[in-house]
C-alpha cells in the first residue's frame, strides 16, 4: 500500500478476518480457486481500508500464504497483521452453542516473523491444551491431529445424531481448550516484548451469564485483554455494546470487526469488508498500539471517515523549488488535523510556516504580518526573501481540492485560501503590549474576530452605515441650524430698519384723514369720498397681494430647484445600485419598486415649466400663480380707471398724491414688518426644532451602539463555555481623552467657562464607566455656549466647532475575561493565550490556522492544561500547522504529523543531506533507534527519537508519559 507520508491518518482496520484455511470458514474449499477469489476480494476493498488482521484458529498457514502473495506483488492495498485465535480453558463446559465460546486473540506485530510465532509461541503451547472431557492433549497441534481428534469424538456419537455435528476438524477444535495463563506466559519471551496485543470477543463474553462463573473471574478475563472485539450488526448496535461495557465498569476499548467467514458478495453479516472501525495511526502494529494511549482520539466506529473537512480548506502538500539545493524538491505532505514543526535553532521551522502564510495569506499589506520595516532604507520587506525570480526559487501550496498557488502570486491577486489564519512568533504578545500603549489594537482584533461570522458582519456593516448616515444627518442638521440662525439674524436686522409698526399705523391714519379733508374741500360729496377711500384701500391691498404672490413664487422656485438636484442625485445612485445587484430576479423586483424615483424626477422636470418666464418676465405656463397675478393686475387696472373721476385741482392733486404715496409706503413697510415678524417666529420655531433634532441624532447614535451589542450577543454566547470560562461582554464606551483633545484644539484653555466643564476636568480613560445623560447634558450646555459666544474659539468658526463637539466619540468595546481576569489586566502570556483561544473559537472559517510557537510566555503547566486541550479539540474542526519547542504540545496534543526541520551545519550537527534546509515528516509512532552508520541526520532515527532529542525536555518528557510511549531499555 502506498505510504502517503502525512503522519497518522484515518483508515479502516479489520482485525478479525479468517482465511480459506481457517478451521471454520465459508469461503469455499481450501484450494487455489477459492484462494484467488479470496485474495481478489481483499484487493477490491475500498481504498480507505488500510490494515487487515489475518485471524485464524490455532494455525498461521493462511497468513503464510498471504505474505507470500504480497512478496509476489499482490495485496498492495492493505497491510497484514498476524492474529491467532484460541478457545480459553477457563469457561470450558459452559454451553454457548456451536463455536459460541470465549475466544482469545493474540495480535502480533508485523515485525514478528511467522517462524518466530510458530516456534516460540504456538509450539510451546502444545502441552498446555486440554480436552472438554477433562483429559490432556499430548500430541502436536496440526490440522491432521485436530481432525483425527474430531473423528474419534464423532465415532462415539449415535449415527442418527451425527447430522448435528460439524466436520471432523471443527469438532476436534471445539473440544480443544487452553489456559490463558499459558498464553500469557509464552508471550513473556524477549522476542515478543511490545510486539503483541491481546483481544477478547465481546459477544461470547457477554453471553456468559454472571451466574455462570464468579463476577471476579468474568471481569478478570476481559480486563486482562488490551482490546475487545465485536462483530456488530450496525453502528448503533456497536454503540450499545460499548455502553454496556462502560456501565459494567470493565474494559471498553471495543473494536468493530467483520469476523469475516464469507466473501464480500455474501448477505451474511460476517463477510469481508463489513467493518466500521476507523483508526488514526500508521498502518502497522506500532500504530495500533497508539489506541491504548489515546482511544478517544484514535478510534472511531462510524460509516464515513472521521474528522471530515472540506477539500478546499485543507492543504494537501507544500513544495520547494530551489535549483541551488537550498531546499528539497520533494513534496512535504500534510495531515488534515494537527501538523507540528520541530527542529533545532535556525533549522528552518519558521521559514516553512512563513512560506505557507506568504503564499496563501490575503493580507500582503505593509501593516500585515508578512512584512517588516527595514530601518536601513525605510522600506517594507518580506521577512524571508530568497529570490523574486521563480526560476531561482519557488514555493507552492496545493490544496486537497487540487487548487495550487505559488508564492510569487501578485500582491493584488486573490488567494486560493484567503481565510487562512497566520499568527507569527510573538505576534499575540506584541499585540497585547502594543494595545496597552495604544489601547486600540486589541479592540480591533477582538471585534474583527466577532465579525467573522457572516450575519454578525452584515449586522455590523449595517450598524456602521447607520452611524455614518446619522453623522452625516447630524452635520447637515448643524448646517441647517446655522443657516436658519444666519437667516434669523438677517431678518432681525431687516426688522430694525423697517421702523416701529405703531408709528407706521399712526402715520397711515393721519394721512388718510388729511386726504379725506382735501376731498371734502374740493366739493366731493360724502358718498364720493367713501367711494374714493374704498377704491384706494382695495388698490393698496391688491398691491400687497401681488407682492405676496411674487414672494410665494420665489420660495417655490428655490424649493423646486433643490428637489430637482436631490432627485437627480438619487436617480444616479439608484441606477448605480441596480447595476451592482448580482441576482437578476432581485434587480428586476427592486428596479420596479424604486421606479418612484424616476417618476418623481419626471414630474419635477415637468413642473419646471411652471416657473419659466418670458422676455417680459411674465409666467409662461398656466398655474395658480399666473392666474392670481393676472387677476390682481386686471383689478388694479380697473381701479385706476374708477379713480379717474376723483381728480382734484392741481394743487390738491399734488398734496393727495404725496399723501397717498406716503400711505402706500407705510402700508408696504407695515406689511413687510408683519411678514418679517412671522418669518422670525417661524425661524425661531425651526431653530428649536433643529436643535432638538441635532441632539436626537446624537442620542440615536448611542442607541445604535446598544442595539449592535444586543444583536451580536448570540454570537458571543455561542463561544462561551464552562470548559475555559471565557466571556466576552459588549459595552458602549466614550473616548474621553479624544474628546478632551478636540476641546483643547478648538477652545482657549484659559477660558474659565471651559475650565468649569466637568468633561474637561475629569481624567477618565477611554474605558471608564460613564453616565450618558451627564455627557449629553454637558455637551448640550457647551453647544449653547458656543452659539452664544461664551467660548473663545481658536481659528475655527462656531459651525465647525459644534460639529466637532457633537462628533461620535462613542465606541463598542468588547471586554474579554477568563477565569475572572480582564484581558487588559492579565500577564502578557495569559493574555496571548486568551487571544489565541478567541482567534480559534470566534473564527467561523474552517480554513487552516498557522501558529509559530504558541507556548511563548506561558509556563509549562499552562501549556499542558490550556494549549494542549485546545489543540486536541480544534484540530478536529480545522487543519492546524504550528511550530513549537514544547514536548507537551507534540506529545499530549497527539499531533498527527510531525515535521522535523534541519539546517546543515547548524546545532553542531553535520549531515550528508544535499540540502541546506531539509525536512522529514511522519507520525509519532514512527520509531526506530538511531543508526550510527546513517550520516543523513534526518534519516538516522525515527520520528519519535527525533522528538526525544530535539524538543525541550527530550527523552525525559516521554518517560513521564510511559503510558503512551515506550523506549528500549
Amino acid at each position: 500500500m502506498e505510504n502517503n507520508n502525512r503522519g497518522s491518518v484515518w483508515r479502516k482496520w479489520d482485525l478479525h478476518v479468517h482465511t480459506p484455511t481457517s478451521i471454520y470458514q465459508r469461503f469455499g474449499q481450501d484450494d487455489d480457486e477459492t484462494w484467488e477469489k479470496y485474495i481478489s476480494d481483499l484487493e477490491s476493498l475500498p481504498e480507505h481500508f488500510g490494515v487487515i488482521g489475518i485471524n485464524d484458529y490455532l494455525f498461521i498457514s493462511g497468513l503464510d500464504r498471504l505474505q507470500n502473495e504480497k512478496k509476489k506483488g499482490r495485496l498492495k492495498n492493505v497491510n497484514l497483521l498476524p492474529v491467532v485465535e484460541f478457545r480459553i480453558e477457563k469457561f470450558a463446559g459452559v454451553q454457548f452453542g456451536a463455536l459460541k465460546r470465549i475466544n482469545l486473540h493474540v495480535i502480533f506485530s508485523e515485525e514478528v516473523t511467522i517462524e518466530t510465532i510458530q516456534s516460540q509461541f504456538l509450539n510451546t503451547l502444545e502441552q498446555s491444551y486440554t480436552l472438554d472431557s477433562g483429559g490432556s492433549w499430548t500430541r502436536a497441534i496440526t490440522p491432521q491431529s485436530v481432525e483425527e481428534l474430531g473423528k474419534n469424538i464423532k465415532s462415539q456419537i449415535p449415527e442418527n445424531e451425527l447430522e448435528k455435528y460439524g466436520s471432523d476438524l471443527v469438532e476436534g477444535f471445539n473440544n480443544l481448550n487452553i489456559n490463558e495463563a499459558a498464553i500469557f506466559s509464552a508471550l513473556k519471551k524477549d522476542c515478543f516484548k511490545d510486539k503483541y496485543l491481546i483481544a477478547i470477543g465481546k459477544t461470547e463474553w457477554g453471553d456468559l451469564k454472571w451466574s455462570d462463573a464468579s463476577i471476579a473471574t468474568k471481569k478478570s478475563i476481559i480486563n486482562s485483554a488490551h482490546i475487545v472485539f465485536t462483530a456488530a450488526e450496525s453502528v448503533e448496535a456497536f454503540k450499545k455494546a460499548k455502553d454496556q461495557l462502560t456501565i459494567q465498569k470493565v474494559n471498553n476499548l471495543l473494536l468493530d470487526c467483520s469476523d469475516a467467514h464469507y466473501l464480500s458478495n455474501s448477505n451474511d453479516k460476517d463477510r469481508i469488508g463489513n467493518c466500521h472501525t476507523w483508526i488514526k495511526a500508521n498502518p502497522n502494529f506500532e500504530g495500533l498500539r497508539q489506541i491504548l494511549f489515546e482511544p478517544e482520539q484514535r478510534i472511531k466506529v462510524q460509516l464515513t471517515e472521521p474528522d471530515f473537512k472540506d477539500d478546499k480548506l485543507v492543504i494537501d502538500h507544500i513544495c520547494f523549488n530551489s535549483p541551488g539545493n537550498l531546499f528539497p524538491s520533494s513534496p512535504i505532505k500534510l495531515n488534515k488535523n494537527l501538523n507540528v514543526i520541530i527542529g533545532g535553532k535556525s533549522s528552518g521551522k519558521s521559514i516553512l510556516l512563513y512560506n505557507i502564510a506568504r503564499t496563501l495569506l490575503a493580507d500582503r499589506s505593509n501593516n500585515g504580518p508578512l512584512k517588516f520595516l527595514d530601518t536601513d532604507d525605510n522600506e517594507f520587506k518580506y521577512l524571508y526573501e530568497f529570490s523574486n525570480d521563480p526560476t531561482l526559487f519557488d514555493f507552492k501550496v496545493k490544496l486537497k481540492s487540487g487548487a495550487e498557488q505559488s508564492i510569487h502570486r501578485g500582491d493584488n491577486d486573490p488567494s486560493i485560501l484567503a481565510d487562512i489564519k497566520y499568527i507569527p512568533q510573538n505576534h499575540l504578545s506584541n499585540l497585547v503590549d502594543r494595545s496597552r500603549k495604544e489601547g486600540n489594537s486589541l479592540k480591533k482584533l477582538i471585534r474583527g474576530l466577532i465579525l467573522e461570522e457572516s450575519s454578525s458582519n452584515l449586522a455590523y456593516k449595517n450598524f456602521v452605515d447607520t452611524l455614518k448616515l446619522n453623522d452625516s444627518k447630524r452635520n447637515n442638521l448643524i448646517d441647517d441650524y446655522f443657516q436658519i440662525l444666519d437667516k434669523l439674524t438677517n431678518l432681525k436686522g431687516e426688522l430694525l430698519l423697517k421702523g416701529h409698526d405703531e408709528d407706521l399705523k399712526n402715520n397711515i391714519s393721519i394721512n388718510q384723514q388729511r386726504i379725506k379733508e382735501l376731498n371734502q374741500g374740493s366739493g366731493f360729496s360724502d358718498e364720493d369720498v367713501l367711494k374714493y377711500e374704498n377704491f384706494t384701500l382695495e388698490f393698496n391691498s391688491l398691491r400687497i397681494q401681488s407682492g405676496k404672490i411674487i414672494n410665494d413664487y420665489q420660495k417655490l422656485k428655490v424649493f423646486h430647484d433643490e428637489i430637482s438636484s436631490v432627485l437627480i442625485e438619487l436617480e444616479q445612485k439608484k441606477n448605480q445600485l441596480l447595476l451592482n445587484l448580482e441576482v437578476n430576479e432581485i434587480r428586476i423586483e427592486f428596479g420596479d419598486k424604486l421606479k418612484f424615483i424616476t417618476d418623481a424626477l419626471s414630474i419635477s422636470n415637468k413642473n419646471s415649466g411652471l416657473f419659466l418666464l418670458d422676455d417680459q418676465r411674465r409666467l409662461v405656463v398656466d398655474s395658480s400663480i399666473k392666474r392670481s397675478l393676472l387677476t390682481c393686475n386686471e383689478r388694479q387696472n380697473e381701479l385706476i380707471k374708477l379713480l379717474e373721476p376723483f381728480k382734484l385741482s392741481e394743487e390738491s392733486k399734488v398734496q393727495v398724491s404725496i399723501l397717498e404715496n406716503s400711505i402706500q409706503e407705510d402700508q408696504q413697510k407695515l406689511t413687510e414688518i408683519l411678514q418679517l415678524q412671522k418669518e422670525i417666529e417661524n425661524h425661531q420655531t425651526a431653530l428649536a426644532s433643529k436643535h432638538e433634532a441635532i441632539f436626537q441624532s446624537y442620542l440615536d447614535n448611542f442607541k445604535e451602539y446598544e442595539k449592535i451589542i444586543e444583536q451580536l450577543d448570540p454570537r458571543i454566547k455561542s463561544i462561551e463555555g464552562e470548559d475555559d470560562k471565557l466571556e466576552i461582554k459588549g459595552i458602549v464606551r466614550f473616548n474621553f481623552p479624544k474628546f478632551k483633545g478636540v476641546l483643547s484644539d478648538l477652545t482657549n484653555l484659559r477660558s474659565s467657562s471651559v475650565d468649569n466643564l466637568p468633561l474637561f476636568q475629569i481624567s477618565n480613560s477611554a474605558l471608564s464607566d460613564f453616565d450618558f445623560q451627564q455627557i449629553i447634558d454637558q455637551i448640550f450646555d457647551l453647544f449653547n455656549k458656543i452659539i452664544d459666544g461664551a467660548h473663545h474659539l481658536k481659528r475655527i468658526n462656531k459651525q465647525e466647532a459644534c460639529k466637532l463637539i457633537l462628533k461620535d466619540f462613542f465606541f463598542d468595546h468588547w471586554e474579554v475575561t477568563s477565569e475572572g481576569d480582564i484581558i487588559h489586566n492579565m500577564s502578557t502570556g495569559k493574555a496571548s493565550f486568551v487571544l489565541l483561544k478567541l482567534i480559534i473559537k470566534l473564527s467561523t472559517s474552517k480554513a487552516p490556522i498557522l501558529i509559530d510557537q504558541p507556548e511563548d510566555n506561558l509556563d509549562n503547566r499552562s501549556v499542558t492544561k490550556d494549549i494542549v486541550s485546545y489543540l486536541r479539540q480544534k484540530k478536529l474542526e480545522r487543519q492546524i500547522i504550528l511550530v513549537t519547542h514544547n514536548p507537551n504540545i507534540v506529545v499530549n496534543a497527539d499531533a498527527e504529523n510531525i515535521i522535523i526541520a534541519n539546517q546543515k551545519g547548524q546545532n553542531d550537527n553535520d549531515s550528508t543531506s544535499p540540502y541546506k534546509f531539509d525536512y522529514i515528516n511522519g507520525a509519532l509512532e514512527d520509531s526506530f533507534v538511531k543508526d550510527n552508520n546513517e550520516t543523513d541526520i534526518l534519516k538516522c532515527m525515527g520520528i519519535r527519537q527525533h522528538i526525544a532529542e530535539i524538543v525541550e525536555g527530550g527523552e525525559d518528557a516521554f518517560k513521564r508519559r510511559e503510558l503512551k510511549y515506550s523506549f528500549p531499555n
